[in-house]
């Protein structure tokens, strides 16, 4: 009977330690570092799910990706060749061309075009044109 008890004590004590420490876990993770110190034991564990994260990614096999998806990146070779960027929607457009002709289903652009192209207003019209067709 008395076994049975203390270890229902130690039972309750360790549960409300580590609700304590869930809930400052928690709570940090809401919270930028910058704007709150963190109690180490809250550190620690926080640095010991990260190790464990990266531990678990490592044992996985690596994902394959899709053969069919291409990233088209403008890279400091392109900048030597083709010139400073912004290049001009005359560029924008065949290169968008290229990628059609060769069976592009789908073409997403990662770059803003804030204001039309003054110095020469038929490239707007093309690149417009390319974009709504497809």
């Amino acid at each position: 009977m008395k076994t049975e008890k203390t270890t229902l004590i130690i039972g309750f004590i360790l549960s409300v330690f580590v609700s304590i420490l869930s809930y400052f876990y928690f709570e940090s993770l809401s919270e930028s570092a910058h704007t709150k110190t963190l109690p180490s034991a809250v550190k620690n564990v926080r640095t010991l799910n990260h190790r464990w994260n990266d531990f678990k990614y490592k044992l996985l096999p690596p994902l394959k990706g899709e053969s069919d998806v291409v990233l088209v990146s403008i890279d400091d070779e392109s900048v030597t060749e083709i010139g400073r960027f912004p290049w001009s929607r005359v560029q924008i457009s065949e290169l968008a061309e290229r990628a059609i002709a060769i069976g592009a289903k789908s073409i997403g652009f990662d770059v803003i075009f804030p204001e039309p192209e003054l110095s020469n207003p038929a490239a707007d019209q093309k690149f417009s044109k390319i974009i709504t067709e497809n």
